[in-house]
């Protein structure tokens, strides 16, 4: 049987040998490239059955129909020539100091730097003026609903993940994001 049949009734044949043919029918989709379909003998139901490990198992073509199939291709390209020249950059680009903090917004930090925090209700006023401060700084990554900044915090260095649905106050309090391999090539 060719490589492409193969690969890809690997995986349902396994579990009708793990549930010793327990299974009446399995069913498996699969999408193949032009040059896969021209290799394939199960796809152009050259055979109704096959024999794996000793038990023989029927084989179905439910239905074919062609699609359009887009294929991405990528260049990949340094970003920095060592791990740490990447994380030099990162820090240049991303670390801020969180200083300057009230009493309760940095019992929130303190929290956090624990292990978690989470705001009870969006009337968390210490919260909300995290949330203000980290977007005013530019993001790793962000979307709506998180995001994820890096951050210096009484001589420390943290990875911060903030998610903070409901506390979005504007359009303008979105963070700014700028992807890592964008900043350190």
């Amino acid at each position: 049987m060719p490589p492409v049949d193969r690969a890809m009734l690997r995986t349902p044949l396994s579990v009708i040998t793990a549930e010793e043919g327990s299974r009446s029918s399995i069913k498996e989709r699969r999408t193949y490239s032009p040059a896969e379909l021209n290799r394939s003998v199960i796809a152009d139901q050259q055979y109704d059955a096959i024999r794996y490990d000793g038990t023989l198992v029927e084989v179905d073509v439910a239905s074919s129909e062609p699609r359009s199939l887009t294929v991405y291709r990528y260049q990949p390209r340094p970003v920095a020539t060592t791990a740490d020249a990447y994380a030099a950059c990162l820090q240049d680009e991303y670390v801020f100091e969180l200083s300057g903090l009230d009493p309760n917004t940095r019992e929130v930090v303190n929290e956090a730097a624990d292990g978690t925090y989470r705001a009870e209700n969006t009337s968390d006023t210490a919260f909300r003026s995290l949330v203000e401060t980290f977007h005013s700084h530019t993001a790793v990554s962000a979307n709506t609903a998180s995001g994820s900044w890096v951050t210096r915090y009484e001589g420390r260095l943290y990875w911060v993940k903030l998610r903070y649905t409901g506390f979005e106050s504007d359009r303008d309090s979105r963070p700014r994001v700028r992807a890592p391999a964008a900043v350190c090539s």
